[in-house]
């Protein structure tokens, strides 16, 4: 038998597909675009000085922040879909191991990933050029982001192995790297009382956040922390290797008894619940309560919101101003993060399902209008996120209040230009908030009908509609204020660009969202369908097929 032949077969898959080349140029091209934007901007700030080290801190980071989540969106869904399809268990009934199966996924799904990373890697050395940067802390920064990608990595197909949904695994991915990223080090500080003096780094050895944030300080522990979260990794490989075998078969209910109930009550509500549930909404609108009557993401959604609010009891009651500042600034920029991606979950993950069992082709078939379901879809996810939004934007609310105040008490006198770039910043930062909320939405919904699955629909939404634009604004706003100096303009007016373009961009992307689900959604989805079958077909140009005469004998 061949040695691991589930990889050699699932690598020259990977190496055919048309993204595995275009995700390539695209990584390339992106960094190369920042290392020039970074390098304008530092000599119209400071031209006698060396861009290297600005430049090498902002591409380390975007490479940083990528790797992180490639778990999250590669390798996540990447067992659980072969459960779904049931085509896993057929491996099983060959000699093949678990580790066959769990490395050949592995290879496959980070392919795309290290291809990306790789042709990134020549940009990310060009400080090294530019001057500024050592050799010492380019190799460590390096070795940090391609041991974090492998761990990230490895998560992702731990949290697959466990699980069959594309939701579960995604979330229990974000939140395994959330532990590792930001968890570790803050119970470390909780040990020495929120007290950075006496931090000591316990259970940060295994986060990579630490490790990368931290790695032109450590000395000899630099190889020992690498080499105990790259051990890290493998631990999670073989506890899916162990668990894959066991965990590929849909269990029968009579097998889970207590535990289904629990998991039927958390996902659907009580008897009671759900009849009321259903008289109430099922004869009004039945996608609508389609889109509802599944309720663990809204309790989730509950949950991280009770959990930010009593973070916030406990900063203001217990710390002082500036550290309970602190730790709200931290709060809310998770909230912020985790909100996103389950509204982007949330409008993607109905219509890929639907669309990938063939439910949205039966509901087109009955005189349900296509209107009916985008907006039903809309209406759930209004009622779904609503309040955490609320609590986002009220978070943001106290955070500029604080700075200004803040701001006042430290300049003698006050400073009446700051107070304005304060309030236009605050403002714009609240209406690009909510937009991005809204067009996440709205673009999300339409990636979910335009994707086959839906982790590649989230990254989609994520990339056009957050981050990209979020770059893009950076540029505008450094590049504002750096013109309006010399112009002898107000220094807020680039705030107020940045924020104009933010403005047209998420009614742009809301406008178009909406008009493609309104026009082509039934066309879309036919569509789609028609590439899942692969039925084969003969084109005009196609010759003949030629059937030999059979053999009289």
């Amino acid at each position: 038998m061949t040695f691991l032949p589930i990889v050699e077969r699932e690598l020259r898959i990977a190496a055919r597909r048309q993204m595995s080349y275009w995700l390539r140029v695209i990584a390339a091209a992106f960094m190369l675009l920042m290392f020039v934007m970074t390098l304008v901007l530092f000599t119209m700030s400071s031209p006698f000085g060396s861009p290297g080290q600005a430049q090498f801190s902002t591409l380390r980071w975007i490479a940083f922040i990528f790797v992180c989540s490639t778990g999250v969106f590669f390798t996540s869904d990447s067992l659980s879909e072969e459960k779904r399809e049931g085509t896993l268990g057929l491996l099983f009934l060959t000699d093949l191991h678990g580790y066959d199966v769990v490395l050949g996924k592995l290879m496959s799904h980070s392919l795309q990933a290290f291809y990306s990373l790789l042709a990134a890697l020549p940009i990310l050395a060009l400080p090294l050029l530019v001057g500024g940067v050592t050799g010492t802390e380019f190799a460590r920064s390096l070795l940090v982001i391609c041991n974090t990608l492998f761990l990230s990595l490895a998560v992702g197909i731990f949290a697959s192995s466990i699980s069959r949904e594309v939701m579960k695994t995604m979330n229990a991915t974000l939140f395994i790297n959330l532990a590792l990223l930001v968890g570790l080090p803050w119970l470390d500080l909780g040990l020495t009382h929120w007290d950075d003096t006496k931090f000591k780094p316990i259970t940060s050895v295994l986060s990579p956040g630490f490790l990368f944030e931290h790695a032109g300080d450590l000395k000899g522990s630099f190889w020992s922390y690498l080499g105990l979260q790259n051990l890290l990794a493998w631990i999670f490989l073989a506890a899916a290797a162990i668990c894959i075998p066991r965990a590929w078969q849909e269990k029968t209910a009579s097998a889970k008894g207590p535990r289904r109930s629990m998991i039927q009550w958390w996902r659907y509500g009580g008897r009671k619940a759900r009849l009321a549930f259903r008289r109430k909404t099922l004869s009004r609108d039945s996608i609508l309560w389609l889109a509802l009557r599944d309720l663990w993401m809204a309790r989730l959604i509950w949950l991280a919101v009770l959990i930010a609010a009593l973070w916030m009891g406990m900063d203001l009651y217990i710390w002082d101003s500036q550290k309970a500042y602190n730790a709200l600034s931290s709060a809310h920029a998770l909230l912020v993060v985790v909100i996103m991606l389950w509204v982007a979950s949330q409008a993607c993950r109905f219509f890929v399902e639907s669309s990938r069992n063939g439910a949205l082709e039966l509901i087109l078939v009955t005189p349900v209008k296509p209107r009916q379901i985008v907006f039903a879809q809309w209406k759930a996810i209004c009622r779904n996120f609503w309040l955490p939004v609320l609590v986002i934007l009220a978070m943001q609310v106290v955070s500029l209040v604080h700075e200004i105040s803040n701001a006042r008490h430290l300049l003698t006198p006050p400073s009446t230009p700051l107070d304005t770039y304060w309030i236009i910043s605050g403002i714009c930062g609240l209406v690009t908030l909510a937009g991005d909320f809204l067009a996440m939405a709205w673009f999300g919904m339409w990636m979910g009908v335009t994707s086959r699955k839906a982790s590649m629909a989230i990254l989609k939404t994520v990339c056009f509609v957050v981050v990209l634009p979020y770059l893009i604004q950076m540029f505008i706003m450094v590049f504002g204020m750096m013109s309006a100096g010399r112009a002898r303009l107000p220094f807020w007016i680039g705030v107020v660009f940045a924020g104009i373009f933010e403005l047209v961009k998420n009614i742009f992307l809301i406008w178009w969202a909406r008009n493609q689900l309104l026009t082509r959604f039934a066309e879309r989805v036919a569509r789609g369908n028609e590439t899942m079958i692969h039925r084969p077909q003969l084109s005009s140009r196609t010759a003949p097929i030629t059937v030999a005469p059979p053999i009289i004998t």
